[in-house]
Formats: C-alpha cells, sequence, structure tokens
C-alpha cells in the first residue's frame, strides 16, 4: 500500500515526459525483478572470482571478472541515479529507504 502511494504522488508530480517514463520504469515489478536477480548474480559472480583468485593463488583479478564487476557497477549506478532522480530526495526517506542508505 506504502509503494502504491509513493508510485502515485511520483506519477502526479513527475511534469516531464521523460520523469513519467523513469516513474513507470522504476514502478514496475519487472524493473524490482530484473535488479533482484542482478543482484543474485553479482553475488554468485563475486563468489566464483573470489575461488578463481584463491585456486590459482593470485591477487590479479582474472579479465572476465573485471569487465563483469564494471558491468555491475555500471548497472547498479544506473538504478540509484534514475531513483534518485525519480524520487528526489524521498528516496532516503520512503518506505524501506534502509537498504538505500
Amino acid at each position: 500500500a506504502r509503494t502504491q502511494d509513493l508510485d502515485m504522488y511520483c506519477l502526479q508530480t513527475a511534469h516531464s515526459t521523460p520523469r513519467r517514463l523513469a516513474t513507470s520504469l522504476v514502478s514496475s515489478s519487472m524493473f524490482e525483478f530484473t535488479i533482484q536477480v542482478a543482484i543474485f548474480a553479482n553475488a554468485v559472480q563475486v563468489g566464483l572470482q573470489a575461488d578463481s583468485m584463491a585456486s590459482s593463488l593470485s591477487m590479479k583479478v582474472p579479465p572476465v571478472h573485471r569487465a563483469m564487476n564494471v558491468f555491475f557497477c555500471a548497472l547498479f549506478t544506473f538504478e540509484v541515479a534514475l531513483k534518485l532522480y525519480v524520487f528526489r530526495k524521498q528516496f532516503f526517506t520512503m518506505w524501506g529507504c534502509g537498504w538505500n542508505v
């Protein structure tokens, strides 16, 4: 219920078309699901990277893992930037904001 109220507030206060599109995207269950899958995939990738580096007794991050680290960093940065664009300062005070800090 709180999420729906916040979604309605954002849709009502989003005056520009890009912000309305961003609000629709961020509010969608598909976006939430995609980010959750990305978080899980990132956790698996970190585990595989640690195993690979421990097995080879190396401190050098393999190139494939370095690329994946950059990809996930860019994805999560995009997610936060988009949510900041949509929710503005409410991003830090809205329901469930403990995950945002």
